[in-house]
């Protein structure tokens, strides 16, 4: 087995993690759709009107404008009550639907008292979309706390501890999600902008072995599933990489695609996305495409 395929395998290995710390970043920042079960309800009734985010201060922070008389509203202020906080995200194409990563957290949720709700909303410590429902009629703020969150992503379930989350969007070394919620529509453009053929290339490479990345899943279509041909649609994609998902006639694959390095703008995203597409054409042209892809060699 050669040294470079070791650490080609464990390069991609580390960007899959953080790949999954940097959804589990995005999603607790505010991108995709939260909802709260409280565990002394029925467990199908939940709360999904919710606008969540991180607070500057480190907090969970959640707001809504419950209805007069809805049970959420009956809890009074800083009084924790045990709940499921889940997180759902979509992939950026809205010609499908796709659900691209999840977080859930078992927690407490409490009302945060108006009088410090409005403090920190004049003192700048809370996400625009936050401060936004706080401050319309009826909007009250509350926040989750936990320990540990769950990440669903394509490669699996990760426990994180909430805490070192927190350091990486608070803390000193923090640094701004890319693409933040603004943002995902774009840089799901730029990704598609390469065309089908490139991207349908970028997949056969990539499950091969010929590119650095990973097949996450293979599985055939489901009965009364849409026949889309074949097309890739990308279900994500951050400053680490992307992860493409491919439906064909027969069945559907899914691959991460990582970056040959951290990207922050959209122009950095064109350039990786770019190069891996010039690169992919250039080993189809030499004599360096293996005749035994990589994984292969691997599990040699």
């Amino acid at each position: 087995m050669e040294t470079s395929s070791l650490s080609r395998g464990a390069c991609v290995v580390d960007s899959l993690a953080s790949w999954t710390r940097s959804i589990a970043c995005r999603l607790l920042s505010g991108a995709g759709s939260a909802s709260l079960v409280v565990y002394e309800w029925a467990p199908s009734t939940a709360v999904d009107s919710l606008v969540h985010g991180v607070s500057t201060g480190g907090d969970l922070v959640v707001a809504a404008c419950p209805a007069t008389g809805h049970r959420i509203s009956s809890f009074p202020d800083s009084f924790p009550v045990d709940v499921r906080l889940s997180i759902l995200k979509d992939a950026a194409d809205p010609s499908v639907r796709i659900k691209s990563a999840g977080v859930q957290a078992l927690g407490t949720f409490e009302w945060v008292p108006a009088a410090e709700a409005t403090r920190m909303l004049l003192a700048n410590e809370l996400p625009p979309d936050v401060g936004a429902i706080l401050a319309s009629e009826n909007g009250r703020l509350g926040m989750v706390k936990a320990q540990r969150i769950l990440v669903h992503d394509c490669s699996g379930i990760t426990s994180l501890p909430l805490s070192e989350l927190m350091d990486s969007l608070v803390g000193e070394d923090s640094m701004a999600n890319f693409p933040d919620a603004d943002e995902e529509l774009d840089a799901n453009h730029v990704v598609l902008s390469c065309g089908q053929e490139a991207l349908c290339r970028m997949c056969d490479a990539v499950t091969r072995g010929n590119l650095p990345g990973k097949e996450l899943t293979n599985r055939p279509l489901r009965e009364g599933c849409v026949r889309f041909g074949d097309q890739v649609f990308c279900a994500d994609v951050d400053r680490t990489g992307m992860v493409l998902v491919r439906i064909g006639t027969d069945g559907t694959e899914t691959v991460f695609a990582p970056f040959g390095g951290d990207v922050d703008s959209m122009a950095e995203l064109s350039d990786q996305i770019e190069g891996i597409a010039r690169g992919l054409e250039s080993l189809e042209k030499s004599s360096e495409w293996p005749d035994t892809p990589v994984s292969e060699q691997l599990s040699a």
